[in-house]
């Protein structure tokens, strides 16, 4: 059974690589940031990556995107700053 990480913030910088580092160990990943499109260009190339677009200060839209995953994550990443 494959583990699910949420990594916020995680479309650039230190997030995308802490994504790739969790995708390299196996997990399917949650990649949650503000801008759709960098959502879309980060989970390219990321096997099983999805997309989840969220201002990390409006809990509704947070719950609402962790909602797009089928679990609840085993981890999650609070990077977005």
């Amino acid at each position: 059974n494959m583990k699910t990480a949420v990594v916020t913030g995680g479309a650039a910088g230190i997030g995308a690589e802490i994504v790739k580092l969790l995708a390299e160990s196996g997990y399917r990943i949650g990649i949650l940031d503000l801008d759709p499109d960098a959502v879309g260009r980060a989970c390219d190339g990321i096997a099983g990556a999805v997309p989840l677009v969220a201002d990390v200060t409006d809990e509704a839209a947070v719950s609402a995107a962790f909602d797009r995953l089928d679990a609840a994550p085993d981890l999650v990443v609070n990077n977005a700053g």
